[in-house]
């Protein structure tokens, strides 16, 4: 039995599709909760739940006191050639393996849930893999899928392509939400790539939507820099010129 769709979810689909086609293009502004509340005919808290996704996945950013800013498109635009790690490597003449060190189902929590857009103590899966670049690890992923939407996912689709599984279970990904950043690994991280603690890495995480507007799943990667290079291509338009010189 499928489940309605919140309406905070509803909102934030309705808002994506009007930011990425340009309705707020002249102030670069969203209107105020005030006016989003009468638009779609509910509360504020149930705005507020949608502009915070927005905010998360990168679409706008709030300055206190003025409202909610558009961010940049070239920001915001998925790839339609979104490929897996392991793909990417295997493309460049790379022999890779990925092996499952767990695959569990674990009660959402709340940030689980409110990027999987389900609700709170609903079943996931919590999936730990690794990928290995010629029997080198290179990246620790953990990653979350609903149970629900996902009842088929196993492990040997997890360590082939979470791609083709997509592929053949006709989910049609439309664009990856990416959030990269320098850490410092845990112990166990740091274990499982075999390196020190004190070695930096980069964490990239990611939430994978779909062309409805669903999530597909939601991953944290911890990568090896010294061993997996992670390259980002931005198209520069006159406007954001002056802004990175």
């Amino acid at each position: 039995m499928s489940r309605e769709i919140p309406k905070y979810q509803i909102i934030e689909i309705d808002l994506i599709d009007n930011i990425t086609q340009g309705a707020y293009s002249d102030t670069n502004m969203l209107p105020t909760e005030a006016e989003l509340v009468e638009v779609y005919n509910c509360s504020r808290v149930t705005i507020r739940q949608a502009l915070k996704n927005l905010e998360y996945k990168g679409y706008i950013y709030k300055v206190q006191g003025s409202g909610s800013f558009i961010r940049h498109k070239s920001m915001m635009q998925g790839d339609p050639s979104i490929k897996s790690d392991s793909q990417n490597l295997i493309d460049h003449g790379k022999t890779t393996t990925t092996k499952v060190i767990a695959f569990n189902v674990v009660k959402a929590n709340k940030k689980n849930a409110e990027i999987l857009g389900i609700k709170l103590g609903d079943n996931i899966y919590y999936i730990e893999r690794v990928i290995y670049l010629e029997n080198q690890p290179i990246i620790f992923e953990k990653s979350y899928m609903s149970v629900e939407m996902h009842p088929e996912i196993s492990i040997k689709y997890l360590e082939d392509s979470k791609y083709k599984y997509a592929k053949n279970h006709n989910f049609n990904i439309q664009y990856s939400y990416q959030k990269v950043s320098p850490v410092f690994p845990t112990d166990y991280i740091a274990d499982t790539l075999k390196i020190l603690p004190t070695q930096p890495i980069l964490r990239v995480e990611m939430i994978t939507h779909l062309s409805d507007g669903k999530v597909f799943d939601y991953q944290k990667r911890y990568c090896n820099s010294e061993l997996y290079q992670y390259n980002v291509i931005k198209r520069i338009e006159s406007a954001d010129f002056h802004s990175i010189i």
